[in-house]
């Protein structure tokens, strides 16, 4: 398995608990639109926790370009190689 596929595997972990959605499968396309439950509120704790998990930071300006679970994958992907 390769880093990115380990990322986006604790992504979804982090997601289902998050959500409460134990049945949740993303994949690097799934936007908030695609679940009815990702709305602002859980988008902020997500996202807090999804920085918990990996140990990194985001910037508001990095979070606001956020689209898709494959644009957090990238992100948390390059937070981790700088650290």
């Amino acid at each position: 398995m390769s880093d990115r596929e380990e990322i986006l595997q604790q992504i979804n972990v982090i997601f289902r608990k998050g959500l409460n959605k134990p049945e949740l499968e993303m994949n690097e396309a799934t936007s908030a639109d695609h679940v009815p439950e990702w709305d602002s509120l859980n988008h902020a704790l997500l996202m807090v926790r999804v920085q918990g998990h990996f140990q990194v930071k985001f910037s508001i300006a990095e979070l606001v370009q956020l689209k898709t679970i494959g644009d957090l994958c990238d992100l948390v992907e390059a937070k981790m190689k700088r650290s």
